[in-house]
């Protein structure tokens, strides 16, 4: 598992996730874990705090599919600017779903 980012001179905020790949990126791992409900409802308050910001830092450990992924779904839900090429579907999917419970 990654260490927590620790706060750099600009930044503002951080929000430690830690979840792991799943679909078709997943390299199978006994007792894995996917995003959760809650993993996304964090995320979506998250953004939704600092919506006036310029910027947002995304990075996960292979830096694939799951940062990508919620930087599709962010983008799709705050109806913000962003070209995607690689989703992991499951992550998409799930945050879109806790984005709709939310409205």
């Amino acid at each position: 598992m990654s260490e927590r980012a620790r706060i750099q001179h600009g930044w503002v905020d951080t929000l430690f996730l830690v979840f792991d790949d799943t679909g078709a990126f997943a390299v199978p791992r006994v007792g894995a874990q996917g995003m959760t409900p809650a993993d996304a409802i964090a995320l979506l308050r998250f953004v939704e705090r600092h919506r006036t910001r310029h910027r947002l830092v995304l990075q996960c450990e292979a830096g694939v599919s799951r940062s990508r992924s919620l930087a599709a779904v962010i983008s799709q839900v705050f109806q913000l600017p962003y070209r995607w090429t690689v989703l992991n579907h499951d992550v998409f999917a799930l945050v879109c779903r806790e984005a709709d419970a939310l409205a």
